[in-house]
């Protein structure tokens, strides 16, 4: 797997260790906006340059926010790459957006990192419990979880998020989310 990280901060300085761990992953490149002389060569401060480089199959999203990380994600997934995030907030603002852009592109957009956490709770919903139909998941949770765990009572086995519910209950929470991080 060739890897190409769009950001290098303490998260992604942290998946670029474990990545150079990897033998079966490869960091590329890494976007930066400032100079980072011990990056080498990796570093890069035009997405153009992943964009359009075949060899790069998976793009790891760790910039954060919402500009230009939204952008730089969608045009990853157009130019048919795999998309990875711990951005809550990308989730949470355009998460119908990107998950038909993946779709439509035949490629993966996963999140699971910006949800509780990191604790893997999205994968072993789906499919270990996909034959299950789940009517309810409760707890005590934070609004910035809140919002990306209502994903999960929205989603059926076919993994489609009713537009209806999205803008009646996730999107209100979403703003209240975002309100309580600023």
């Amino acid at each position: 797997m060739n890897i190409a990280l769009l950001g290098c901060g303490v998260v992604g300085g942290g998946v670029l260790e474990i990545a150079d761990k990897r033998a079966d992953m490869s960091v590329k490149y890494v976007l930066v906006r400032r100079d980072k002389p011990e990056l080498g060569e990796k570093a890069v401060k035009d997405i153009n340059i992943i964009l359009n480089d075949k060899e790069v199959d998976t793009v790891v999203e760790v910039m954060g926010g919402l500009s230009p990380a939204f952008e730089y994600v969608a045009a990853a997934m157009k130019a048919g790459k795999n998309v990875v995030t711990a951005n809550k907030q990308l989730v949470a603002e355009h998460g119908l957006e990107l998950f038909a852009l993946a779709k439509a592109n035949g490629v993966n957009f996963l999140f699971e990192a910006s949800v509780a956490g990191g604790i893997p709770v999205l994968n072993p919903m789906t499919r270990c419990l996909g034959a299950n139909e789940i009517t309810e998941v409760s707890g005590i949770l934070n609004g910035t979880e809140f919002a990306g765990r209502l994903l999960l009572l929205t989603s059926s086995t076919s993994g489609i998020i009713s537009p209806a519910f999205w803008r009646t209950t996730v999107s209100p929470i979403r703003r209240s989310s975002l309100s309580i991080l600023s």
